[in-house]
């Protein structure tokens, strides 16, 4: 039985880069009598654009994202999860103002503008990181298993712009997972948003520099490097895992029961508010 009810904020980093943490935290969610719909329309936050310096196209996008939620809530204000820090931080901390000026900048009133940006605080509000909100809404059993030590990594977004990112790590040690950072766990991983593409070779060498600072930790205790950041830290055959993946292997069914191969079904809802099943796969099914 379902005692909770969240849409999940998948973000373009877990659908292009990080599939099976998206199934993952579906997993974890249902495992812990939570509903979870997948608003079927939503698109990228408009971090990239935002961070490149286009504004505009970064608002046009803040718009859509606003709208695909605000239609899928049925009338009722669940909470949103998303798999990403940098993309929570988005929305909540950077929306109100990116929408309030761009509405300025259109020609739009001060009256339109400020229906904006109301809009904006007023989702922000209902948005959450992922393993932030599980700590806070669904608190583990001290763990009765050894911990997994890891090597973590928490992005820059995440640390600076959301209150309460530690809670993140808080949360792994209740599944039996100790999160080890580094000494400089506030240097950069090189990812960036555009950067790591337009300067290969700085963000190249931040993501060396980075992942040197890790190899003390992996190789003591010989755990995995756990990432928050969907960086590009290593080859995308060997890239660390997101939370989601070492938290579904800590987590019982708890009732609920196990899933079978590698799918898990979330409702997803289209824009005029009809919901269906939508299979989760990583692979045959675009998130």
């Amino acid at each position: 039985m379902f005692v909770k009810r969240v849409q999940l904020f998948v973000t373009c980093l877990a659908d292009l880069m990080h599939p099976q943490a998206a199934i993952a935290a579906v997993h974890v969610l249902e495992r812990r009598h939570v509903s979870v719909e997948f608003p079927e329309y939503q698109t990228c936050c408009g971090q990239f654009s935002y961070n490149a310096g286009y504004h505009h196209e970064a608002a046009i996008l803040a718009k859509h994202f606003l709208t695909v939620f605000e239609a899928s809530s049925h009338g009722e204000s669940p909470d949103i999860v998303s798999l990403s820090g940098s993309c929570a931080a988005m929305v909540i901390q950077t929306y109100p103002q990116l929408l309030y000026e761009d509405a300025l900048a259109q020609g739009e009133s001060e009256d339109v503008a400020e229906h904006w940006k109301q809009r904006a605080v007023q989702l922000g509000e209902r948005l959450h990181e992922w393993s932030m909100w599980l700590n806070q809404h669904c608190p583990s059993e001290p763990a009765t298993t050894p911990k997994i030590p890891v090597a973590y990594h928490l992005g820059c977004h995440m640390r600076r712009l959301l209150p309460g990112a530690q809670d993140a790590a808080h949360m792994l040690g209740h599944y039996g997972i100790e999160a080890l950072e580094p000494d400089d766990a506030e240097q950069c991983c090189g990812f960036g948003g555009t950067y790591s593409v337009t300067e290969p070779v700085i963000s190249t060498t931040l993501a060396d520099e980075k992942m040197a600072t890790h190899r003390p930790i992996t190789g003591e205790h010989g755990g995995p490097v756990l990432d928050q950041c969907g960086s590009r830290m290593s080859s995308p055959s060997e890239r660390p895992p997101h939370p989601t993946r070492l938290t579904i292997s800590r987590v019982p069914c708890g009732g609920i029961g196990g899933f079978g191969g590698s799918k898990a079904s979330v409702r997803g809802t289209d824009s005029g508010g009809r919901t269906e099943g939508r299979p989760i796969n990583g692979g045959t099914t675009p998130l």
